[in-house]
């Protein structure tokens, strides 16, 4: 009995030592699955929290990226604006270029047409002067003729001392007036006409009698006369335009001078507006005051009454008991 109790306990106790083996690798195991779940844990956390930040991210740059689809668009279509406005300015700029090669075209053909109206009128003025001079030539043929022819007729007192003069002066005109209706044509055919009726008046001129050419001489006085008579009525429309002239200066400059002191002026009466406005804003304070003492006078009197009329009370009644 007693070896097979030792055999029990030995048995046991291997048994024992066999289960705190197991139970010490157990624990072990135990505490390498706690570690192992606290590090996988905390892995996991820090996934967590980088998912987290990388969501954030993930948001941050979807709103970056359609903040820039946004502002991709604006530029694609201010691009596009761009464009259009620069096919229309050098569509105007193509045009403008048209125009101005056809205006130097024009420049061109104005420059040339006016060179040629100058010749034209170069050549227009030689021939004026030199009928100009043949007239003159006609004219003092003319003139020896009728200083010769004169004396013979008995001219009146007026026109006998003094022939040559009137004659000088009615060719002077003539010549003139031949001269003012040789510029004002325009082509040949006209200053042709002009010569041909020049030509004939000087021919009429060389076959007067003394008594037209003096009857022709006093009208042309008399037209003289005329003429003189407006010519001085002119300048005395021109002495008085001229005095109106400096009165009309003299005004001007008054007004200027005005105009000049209008800033003094316009600061001072800004200066009085305020002052105005002050004094009006015074006046209005005063009459505040001056009310609210009128109430007071008011007050002060109904006041005194009361108290009079108590103290009247009083004696009436001090009477009556007395």
């Amino acid at each position: 009995m007693q070896e097979s109790a030792a055999r029990r306990e030995e048995a046991w106790a291997g048994v024992e030592r066999t289960l705190n083996s197991r139970l010490q690798e157990a624990e072990a195991k135990a505490a390498a699955s706690e570690e192992k779940e606290r590090s996988i844990n905390e892995r996991l956390s820090q996934n967590l929290s980088r998912i987290t930040v990388l969501e954030t991210q993930i948001t941050i740059l979807r709103t970056e990226q359609t903040q820039l689809s946004r502002s991709l668009e604006k530029e694609r279509q201010r691009a596009s604006e761009s464009r259009q406005e620069y096919l229309a300015n050098k569509e105007e700029a193509a045009l403008q270029e048209g125009r101005a090669k056809q205006l130097e075209e024009e420049i061109k053909e104005l420059r040339a047409r006016h060179k040629k109206e100058l010749q034209e009128a170069a050549e227009h003025r030689a021939l004026l002067e030199t009928d100009l001079e043949r007239e003159k030539a006609a004219r003092a043929e003319l003139e020896k003729t009728s200083s010769r022819d004169l004396p013979k007729i008995p001219l009146p007192d007026q026109t006998k001392n003094a022939p040559q003069r009137k004659l000088s002066s009615v060719s002077s005109m003539e010549e003139s007036h031949f001269l003012q209706a040789s510029l004002d044509l325009s082509d040949s055919a006209s200053l042709e006409r002009r010569m041909s009726a020049d030509s004939n008046m000087s021919y009429y001129l060389r076959s007067m009698t003394p008594s037209a050419f003096e009857s022709a001489l006093r009208q042309k006085d008399g037209e003289l006369a005329s003429y003189m008579s407006r010519l001085a009525s002119l300048e005395s429309i021109r002495n008085s335009l001229a005095e109106e002239l400096v009165k009309l200066t003299e005004q001007c400059e008054k007004l200027r001078n005005e105009a000049a002191a209008l800033p003094g002026l316009k600061a001072e009466l800004e200066a009085l507006k305020q002052r105005h406005f002050h004094a009006l804003e015074l006046m209005g304070e005063r009459d505040e005051e001056l009310e609210e003492l009128r109430n007071d006078i008011v007050d002060l009197k109904d006041m005194y009454r009361e108290q009079v009329d108590l103290l009247v009370s009083q004696l009436h009644t001090l009477g009556a008991r007395v």
